[in-house]
């Protein structure tokens, strides 16, 4: 299984073999895994079952991040010879192989494999979180109504101006793990992140916690956790915003949609695809390649931001 979800177990095995194919029983087997952050998660020892297969696992935390996990298993023999095997797995928001394959008909594992198809939906759910929330840049900060003040030295509640978007907006958390966070909290798929400039125009980041996505009210400081001085040049923030009309029954349609007309579009640049591989009612699809796009494009505008246009 190449898709997994927050507080799952994933499990690694593997056999190892030399160049004539023969199982062998290195030194040492270790087991690396770094989340899509980058982050180190584990390098443990694997051990052998007594059945010819290392094998170890990992409990994937509540409070994941989203997106691909990268795995490096290294042996090393009693000569210090080493070989690696690295391989990969996807934590998603939800299981959503199964439906990508049934709405594109392609069933057949041998046609595109888990592991492929996990990298086409992990795209898929990207792509769409760019296209319907909206992306504020640089913005300035405003005063919140508790506070009298805004970066005089000793303030670091503050407001980012949500409030002016109309139709209902909050701030969006764009790469849609359930949690909307600042640079400070993470430092890797952020929603929220920023910068304050000193007196001599260097630009440095800025921590961002505690962030209310309706009101806007939020912790605004350097990134040692002071205060910003009243003598900088700005202050600036960016981030992502969300319309009234989001759903995230409807995200998910979305995105099985546009992944599955991924899937037929690659499907169709085979030379060896043939028929046999797809559910009898898929010919539908092949008539007419972009309906599934079409289909993506009509569930995703009821989500994004509404767009206004016409002839005079």
């Amino acid at each position: 299984m190449a898709v997994f979800e927050c507080n799952e177990t994933y499990v690694h095995r593997i056999k190892i073999r030399d160049r004539n194919g023969n199982v062998v029983y290195p030194s040492t087997v270790t087991f690396h895994l770094e989340d899509s952050c980058g982050n180190l998660l584990t390098d443990c020892a694997m051990l052998s079952n007594g059945t010819e297969t290392y094998m170890t696992d990992y409990h994937i935390i509540t409070d994941c991040l989203y997106g691909e996990y990268k795995i490096l298993v290294t042996a090393v023999d009693a000569a210090d010879d080493r070989a690696t095997f690295p391989d990969n797995f996807f934590v998603f928001p939800w299981k959503c192989l199964q439906e990508i394959r049934s709405k594109s008909g392609i069933e057949q594992n041998k046609t595109i494999s888990d592991n492929d198809l996990a990298r086409i939906a992990w795209d898929a759910y990207a792509e769409i979180n760019d296209e319907i929330y909206e992306l504020q840049k640089y913005e300035n900060y405003t005063c919140d109504p508790d506070v009298n003040g805004l970066f005089n030295g000793s303030n670091k509640q503050v407001r980012i101006k949500i409030q002016r978007n109309e139709n209902g907006t909050e701030i969006a958390d764009h790469d849609g793990d359930g949690h909307v966070y600042g640079w400070g909290e993470h430092s890797c798929q952020t929603d929220v992140d920023g910068y304050w400039i000193d007196s001599d125009y260097a630009r440095h980041k800025t921590n961002i916690t505690n962030i209310d996505v309706i009101t806007g009210r939020c912790q605004v400081s350097q990134a040692d956790g002071t205060a910003i001085p009243s003598s900088n040049r700005g202050v600036k923030v960016t981030y992502w915003i969300k319309w009234s009309t989001w759903s995230e029954r409807l995200l998910r349609k979305a995105t099985v949609l546009l992944a599955s007309h991924e899937v037929v579009q690659k499907f169709n640049e085979l030379d060896r695809a043939t028929l046999a591989d797809l559910q009898s009612s898929t010919p539908v699809l092949l008539a007419n390649p972009n309906r599934l796009e079409i289909l993506y494009m009509k569930t995703r505008d009821k989500i994004r931001k509404p767009l206004c246009g016409g002839t005079i």
